[in-house]
């Protein structure tokens, strides 16, 4: 309520206390986490983003071409926008009074979120409209071996976002460490669609 009433600004002392009472009360080997971000510093980032959203809507309605070159930088900071808030919650947070950190390369982010997504579309639209000019049984046959080679790259795209985000934390000057497979990956997702469909049925 009070964050309706103050147009938003109370969100970030609502987050602070939140994170501070999950945190406060999740226990691990008799000790407990801390989170030390200041609501301060999460509303200046919050005002910078209404802002950048702002100007974004006005200039649609205005400027489209300058909404569209808006709407490319966003895309293009959102690597580092990702970096940037991963590194702050990482570093804001404690146990035994030892502070995380997140070293993720900001190179690494782009491969993850810009780089390989893009890669595999344009090989999964390249190869789709190369299946579209081919007779239709071949062109079935073909359809399908995209299908299963883009799932497996969804998959394999998901375990290298997670191995980025996992391999980057820091407890102290201690690494996180975690082997994934995309086979894991695949397995997961073929199981959860299955379990989807019997739920439907």
């Amino acid at each position: 309520m009070l964050s309706v009433v103050t147009l938003g600004i109370y969100s970030a002392w609502a987050k602070v206390r939140t994170k501070k009472y999950f945190y406060g009360n999740t226990e691990l080997g008799a000790d407990r986490f801390d989170y030390h971000g200041q609501p301060l510093q999460i509303l200046k980032g919050r005002i910078v983003a209404i802002i950048c959203v702002w100007v974004w809507v006005l200039s649609s309605n205005t400027l489209p071409l300058l909404s569209g070159v808006l709407l490319l930088l966003f895309i293009a900071l959102m690597p580092w926008l990702i970096v940037s808030n991963t590194r702050f919650d990482a570093r804001m947070t404690s146990y035994r009074n030892v502070r995380f950190n997140f070293v993720g390369t900001l190179g690494g982010a782009y491969m993850v979120f810009l780089g390989w997504p893009a890669a595999l579309f344009v090989l999964f639209g390249g190869s789709m409209a190369l299946a579209a000019n081919l007779p239709t049984a071949l062109a079935g046959v073909l359809g399908l071996v995209i299908a299963v080679a883009a799932f497996i790259g969804y998959a394999w795209i998901a375990m290298r976002s997670s191995a980025y985000f996992v391999n980057g934390y820091r407890y102290g000057n201690r690494p996180f460490t975690a082997t994934l497979t995309t086979r894991a990956y695949v397995k997961t997702y073929l199981l959860a669609g299955a379990w989807g469909q019997h739920s439907a049925w």
